[in-house]
């Protein structure tokens, strides 16, 4: 039977259910969240430093970086942070302006 890597808890109209870290889980419910289970889990992305990226710009320096290099500031110099979900690169680069100086 597959095992949880980490706690979980799945919520549906019947009840909830809790799966703790190294619990046997249905084969079912390892189906449905791959994420927890072991062998199938995707592993998170490693932290790689940008060495390119420096800690004060001006808001040029700011706006002229890409998406990509804007999620990179934010977790390389201010990781709390970091926006939950997808936001706007505009709303990206306001808020490194505004943490850069």
């Amino acid at each position: 039977m597959p095992k949880a890597i980490r706690n979980f808890t799945i919520t549906s109209a019947s009840g909830s259910m809790i799966f703790l870290e190294g619990q046997e889980v249905p084969v079912d419910v390892a189906e449905r969240y791959p994420d927890h289970i072991e062998g199938t889990a995707v592993e998170p992305e490693k932290y790689v430093h940008n060495p390119n990226l420096k800690e004060k710009m001006t808001d040029a320096e700011a706006a002229d970086l890409s998406y990509k290099d804007l999620l990179q500031w934010i977790r390389q110099f201010r990781p709390g942070s970091m926006p939950a979900g997808k936001p706007k690169q505009e709303d990206l680069v306001l808020l490194v302006q505004s943490l850069s100086k």
